[in-house]
């Protein structure tokens, strides 16, 4: 499937935690692998989190972008899937793999980040095979690690 139709007809996105990846997503991992292009991307932490202090008050979040800084695409790794009965829509829906984050993120409160492949590893990600689970997973211990930078996102409908 085509990137640009497969994000078109997605409806429905989630994250796939990397050590999750052989149990609840095992029927999807090395058959229906995908990538998401992205240049940022979002997450929303506790404001205490972020405050470093601890949660005195009623929890708030504050939606944070997250970008390498050294400005670039990524390849964010994902899985997919298309979800059919008959008189109904097709689903087609895809989980961004997602690990343990680096320092510079978790030290803003988020417990995750997105697991963006090398660009020289695209084909051999976008053409997995049940034989071959150890070549995937070389391929995303092989992510690209940049240092990412953090701003808040103001709310909408408010400029600062």
């Amino acid at each position: 499937m085509r990137l640009t139709s497969f994000l078109t007809e997605s409806r429905f996105q989630n994250n796939a935690r990397r050590d999750s990846l052989k149990g609840f997503w095992r029927d999807l991992y090395c058959t229906h692998h995908g990538v998401v292009i992205l240049s940022a991307f979002y997450e929303h932490v506790p404001r205490y989190r972020l405050e470093n202090r601890p949660p005195t008050e009623a929890p708030g979040t504050v939606q944070l972008e997250f970008r390498p800084d050294q400005p670039q695409d990524m390849l964010a790794a994902c899985v997919w899937s298309r979800w059919s009965r008959p008189g109904q829509p097709d689903l087609v829906s895809f989980a961004i793999i997602t690990e343990d984050p680096p320092p510079e993120i978790a030290a803003v409160g988020h417990d995750r980040c997105i697991c963006p492949i090398q660009p020289e590893d695209l084909d051999a990600w976008l053409r997995p095979s049940r034989q071959e689970v150890d070549a995937q997973d070389a391929i995303l211990d092989r992510r690209v690690r940049p240092y990412y930078t953090h701003a808040v996102v103001p709310p909408a409908g408010r400029t600062s």
